[in-house]
């Protein structure tokens, strides 16, 4: 017979820390030891990749790529890539209420300061680390960081509204557009 285990359900965005949104910092860290010392064996958490239309987990624009907004800036400080001082803002909205616009308006501020800190102090460990990393996602991330940045530059994820020799991925416009996006894609 099978033994018995419980868990529970709870995603990361609704952890406490002091951010607009729970991620997957110290604040997911503690929570798996509560489970551990609850005598829990799941933790259950709806999709965490990028989210869709009004912000659903179910309407990801990727399978492989994680929700980007789940990063924890205080391991952003932990790893040298943003100083307390870089995060020191006023977080927008009610109590009990998320404005995801301004939540990723926010987030993406810091996120491209700690980029900025990556690529002049990255050190070279770092840098061999994200190469590595890079050359085995390259299967699904030199696509997806491609949409990225075309989307950005589009204003729009729908790809059926960019311009065609984009969306029928003709071979030159794509080497062009790769060629023309470097430093997007990288970021």
């Amino acid at each position: 017979m099978n033994s018995r285990s419980s868990g529970i359900l709870l995603h990361p965005t609704s952890l406490s820390n002091p951010y607009p949104i729970g991620d997957l910092g110290p604040s997911a860290t503690a929570f798996v030891d509560f489970l551990v010392l609850s005598g829990q064996s799941w933790w259950q958490m709806l999709p965490i990749g990028p989210t869709g239309i009004g912000n659903s987990p179910y309407q990801s624009s990727s399978a492989f790529a994680g929700n980007q907004f789940l990063l924890s800036p205080d391991l952003l400080i932990e790893h040298g890539f943003l100083n307390r001082g870089d995060i020191e803002s006023h977080v927008p909205g009610a109590p009990g209420k998320v404005d995801y616009f301004a939540m990723e308006q926010l987030k993406l501020k810091w996120f491209k300061k700690a980029y900025e800190q990556f690529e002049k102090k990255g050190g070279m460990v770092k840098r061999l680390e994200f190469e590595a990393f890079v050359r085995a996602e390259s299967f699904w991330l030199n696509d997806f960081s491609l949409y990225l940045a075309v989307r950005d530059n589009e204003g729009t994820g729908d790809w059926t509204k960019w311009a065609r020799e984009l969306r029928t991925r003709k071979p030159e416009a794509l080497v062009r557009a790769r060629k023309h996006f470097t430093d997007d894609i990288r970021y």
